[in-house]
């Protein structure tokens, strides 16, 4: 039984800051759920807390030994340190960085997060070497899976060309790299000299 828990967005009773977890009105008490439902949410929070909390090695404290994290910016699943540095880097990129809870769905030990991801870049982003000082309002979707030790694997999943078109960069689609061709961006000047070098 899938339970939607979407509504409009609220502190969670006992908030003290806006950085603390935004979780929807009518989030039920762990007495109104089985065990396992109450276990999966009571995870879920904490995990959010702890990005809100720019704390990454709380993050990964919230996976399972072998948990894993994947977002569409990621060449493959981090687990781990992986997991604390990546979060280290997205604060990094953004110090104001914070999550609110849109709408929660929770079947048994599978939990369907809907958040919004808010911040302003101003530190030096992924694979950038200068902020952009643009504001990021991101929505996307977690897939999340929590086993007896933790949670077994995050998927995410957003808009890669409405976040960096967010920050005030452009989005260019080029192939894949594949040996021995390399794709990218070039630019011709047209200079109107018709000699002919070396003639």
């Amino acid at each position: 039984m899938n339970e939607d828990l979407s509504s409009e967005p609220i502190l969670q009773s006992g908030a003290t800051s806006p950085t603390d977890t935004v979780l929807p009105k009518g989030y039920p008490t762990t007495d109104q759920l089985s065990l396992s439902r109450a276990t999966a949410i009571e995870v879920v929070r904490a995990y959010l807390q702890a990005w809100n909390d720019h704390d990454g090695v709380a993050v990964t404290r919230q996976f399972a030994p072998n948990g894993t994290y994947v977002d569409p910016t990621l060449p493959g699943p981090l687990s781990g340190e992986g997991i604390a540095m990546h979060v280290a880097g997205l604060v990094a990129a953004f110090p104001n960085l914070a999550f609110t809870v849109e709408s929660m769905s929770v079947d048994a030990d599978r939990v369907t997060l809907q958040w919004r991801m808010r911040g302003t870049n101003t530190g030096p982003p992924p694979g950038a070497t200068k902020p952009t000082r643009g504001t990021c309002d991101l929505p996307g979707v977690d897939l999340i899976n929590i086993g007896s030790e933790g949670i077994i694997s995050v998927v995410g999943y957003f808009d890669q060309k409405t976040f960096i078109e967010q920050l005030g960069l452009q989005a260019r689609i080029v192939p894949r790299d594949e040996w021995p061709l390399h794709f990218g961006t070039s630019a011709r000047t047209d200079l109107e000299n018709t000699t002919v070098p070396g003639g």
